[in-house]
């Protein structure tokens, strides 16, 4: 037997002290009230209403459906809850019906503005940011004084590629609402984006002086002028930037990779671990960290390989390992050899790689490279055109490069990155393949157990003493790792500058990184035992990043006159010349 209402409709006071609540912000006490409206009022919108908005604003996507559902039975002709059933079908993921609810509000509509706007959402969750573009124009032509509009459509024209359309966008928010600043430093990064540095800096300062008291301001200027190589401004505006608020790990960070540029190996160390100690999940904090601990001068190598234990413990376990069952048991079966890198392009490790790749013989292996990065230039093209079988992963997530990684039924997955930059360590992590090698990229233990071999020899890691430091079991090879693919196009001078100069001439291209307080020391002894040698050091900095080092020999009492600094030069060929000009490389260590 039904329940019988005395009333069908609730009373005027209780409907807008609930509209009253809702308009307060007292969201609990709205929703209390309109809860308990929709039990004795069941046929009564503007309970369920209400009661959808609150779900959707709490994420109680499957109530806000039930609810949203209900308003649009009762009234089905009502613009705005069908926009509301639309905007929770779109946060479930079901695309098809969110349009179809959109479209229908439309219908009864045309100028429902809102309804352009969450078809635009739609669409560019999608990625077809061609068709939320449209939608969105349509909806700014209705309502142009929409901020939200803009600052999504300025998203979308960066998704297309139209910066200066996409900067025109946060300039039309700050006309709107000049206290947006955000919009400053969104426009900010779009110049350093297109390059336009000048501007960019400018943009910048303009939002510290209207939020002098915002930690990003500094922040994001502090990036810019790390990127032009203007390292004291860089650094002096993330300690800035800290003092605002010492809990943005992404400041220490950054100040961090700052003092690993000019050598300060214990500022930078120090920098990462108070990163880490507010981020300890952040993978990248933990690999710059591990990483820097190869170029410091004072640290042991078991402690160096409990720091890698590390990573291990953060981001492998049992439960994420997924223990690839694909083994190739068919003797006749071609093996499958996987080399994941963001490397495959004119870098140090494509000059040991390439000789590699081209020899695997193709009758016994079907080779697959995973390039995690967007640079193609004619050292990814030829690596490419040796492998039949080429992945683009980046931007890719670690559950879908796994899923390729599965799909493509890798045997054998091999790393050639280590914690370096652009490392995909978190999908050897998961164990998507039966046998995992970690060679070539990284001179340390990647400390994962997931990881079951490092390729070596017993130069590099002499046996005995060196397996004690990594958790993966050593293969050495027979003479050398390396297979150095050499470039024959360079002349090779039979005479060394000694003969014409009367001088030696010592020189390195090493890293910077590399050249810490203990290589100084010693090349300054050297130096400074021969008055006339001179030094070339060349690296890909600028003349404030040549003061650094110049600085540190100059306290060990060497003339820097004698020591010459060139910057990155463009030509391959202009740089294999300058070796023509030195007697003695020196290494660092």
């Amino acid at each position: 037997m039904s329940k019988k209402f005395k009333n069908k409709n609730p009373s005027n006071e209780k409907i807008n002290e609930v509209i009253e609540y809702f308009h307060m912000k007292k969201f609990k006490k709205a929703q209390f009230l309109a809860e308990n409206i929709s039990i004795e009022f069941p046929s009564h919108p503007i309970s369920w209403k209400i009661l959808g908005l609150l779900y959707l604003m709490n994420g109680e996507l499957n109530k806000a459906l039930i609810a949203n559902q209900t308003a649009t039975k009762l009234v089905p002709n009502s613009t705005e809850i069908l926009n509301n059933l639309s905007i929770t079908f779109y946060k479930l993921g079901k695309f098809n019906n969110a349009i179809m609810y959109a479209k229908k509000a439309l219908d009864i509509d045309p100028n429902f503005d809102p309804a352009y706007a969450i078809l635009s959402d739609i669409f560019k969750e999608k990625k077809q940011f061609n068709d939320a573009n449209l939608y969105l124009k349509r909806a700014i032509k209705i309502n142009p004084n929409n901020t939200a509009y803009y600052l999504s459509l300025a998203e979308i024209k960066h998704k297309l590629d139209k910066t200066s359309e996409a900067i025109l966008m946060y300039q039309k928010v700050v006309d709107l609402n000049p206290d947006y600043y955000q919009s400053y430093l969104n426009i900010g990064n779009l110049l350093t984006e297109t390059k336009k540095f000048k501007e960019a800096e400018d943009t910048y300062n303009k939002f510290i002086k209207i939020k002098p008291d915002l930690d990003l301001g500094y922040l994001n200027l502090a990036n810019l002028q790390k990127t032009l190589n203007r390292y004291k401004d860089a650094i002096n505006n993330y300690l800035k930037a800290i003092k605002i608020n010492p809990n943005q790990s992404e400041s220490y960070y950054n100040l961090a990779n700052t003092f690993l540029i000019i050598g300060e190996m214990n500022k930078a160390k120090l920098n990462y671990e108070k990163a880490i100690e507010i981020d300890p999940t952040n993978p990248k904090f933990i690999s710059n960290k591990l990483l820097i601990l190869n170029y410091h001068p004072d640290l042991n190598q078991k402690y160096i390989y409990e720091q890698h234990l590390l990573f291990d413990k953060h981001f492998t376990n049992n439960k994420t390992k997924l223990i690839s069952k694909t083994k190739n048991h068919n003797l006749n079966k071609k093996l499958k050899i996987g080399y994941v890198s963001p490397d495959f392009r004119r870098h140090s490790v494509a000059f040991f790689f390439e000789s590699l790749i081209k020899n695997h013989d193709d009758k016994f292996v079907d080779i697959f490279c995973y390039y995690n990065n967007d640079i193609i230039d004619e050292t990814t093209k030829r690596i490419k055109n040796y492998c039949k079988n080429w992945r683009l992963i980046f931007n890719k997530s670690k559950e879908q490069v796994i899923q390729m990684i599965q799909d493509d039924k890798i045997d054998i997955l091999v790393d050639l990155c280590g914690h370096m930059a652009g490392n995909s360590l978190l999908v050897f992590a998961s164990k998507p393949a039966p046998l995992q090698i970690t060679y070539l990229g990284y001179p340390s233990t990647t400390g994962m157990s997931a990881i079951d071999y490092r390729i070596t020899d017993k130069i590099a890691d002499p046996e005995g003493s060196s397996d004690l430091f990594y958790t993966e079991r050593l293969i050495r090879v027979s003479k050398c790792f390396l297979c150095y693919s050499g470039n024959d196009d360079f002349i090779i001078k039979d005479t060394i500058p000694l003969h014409n100069n009367n001088y030696v001439t010592f020189g390195s291209f090493n890293n910077f990184k590399k050249i810490n307080s203990i290589v100084i020391e010693v090349w300054s002894n050297i130096l400074k035992s021969m008055p006339k040698s001179k030094l070339i050091l060349k690296n890909s900095g600028t003349d404030q990043y040549s003061e650094f080092i110049l600085n540190k020999f100059y306290d060990k009492g060497v003339n820097i006159d004698n020591i010459f600094i060139y910057n990155k030069i463009p030509e391959i060929r202009d740089h294999m010349n300058l070796y023509n000009t030195i007697d003695i490389a020196l290494d660092t260590f």
